[in-house]
């Protein structure tokens, strides 16, 4: 059985690259041990690269560059339904369209306020700390 496809939010990967032993840096080590597969599309990939790309957080150009090729081809998710929703931040809605995509359906996320019960549709949205108690 293949392992779970689970979209991660931008603030996830750059969290947990911050701080490996922190409940993002845990679902990181769980995407690079083979549980869950962390599911991307275009447009999030590129939405990674810019912000681990920023001067605050000091990630070598190289390491980005590594980083974000190291996500499997595999793991593209090529189908993305059109939402018929919007969220407070418009940003995040390239997230809840990729966990739509998905048949795990499973979005993680530090901001949970930018994703209200109502615009969910069948995603269900879990704060690291959350979905590390569901790691399979």
């Amino acid at each position: 059985m293949n392992p779970p496809v689970w979209v991660l939010d931008t603030n996830v990967i750059v969290s947990g690259l911050l701080n490996p032993a922190g409940a993002p840096g845990r679902l990181l080590l769980a995407v690079r041990d083979g549980h869950i597969r962390a599911g991307w599309t275009p447009s999030i990939l590129s939405e990674y690269a810019s912000a681990l790309r920023r001067p605050k957080f000091k990630f070598p150009q190289p390491f980005v560059a590594n980083f974000i090729s190291s996500f499997a081809e595999a793991w593209e998710i090529k189908t993305t339904p059109r939402l018929r929703v919007t969220l407070p931040d418009r940003s995040d809605e390239i997230f809840l369209a990729a966990a739509l995509g998905t048949n795990d359906r499973i979005l993680v996320t530090g901001n949970i306020k930018h994703f209200p019960p109502e615009s969910r549709m069948d995603v269900t949205v879990l704060a690291p700390a959350e979905a590390i108690k569901r790691l399979p």
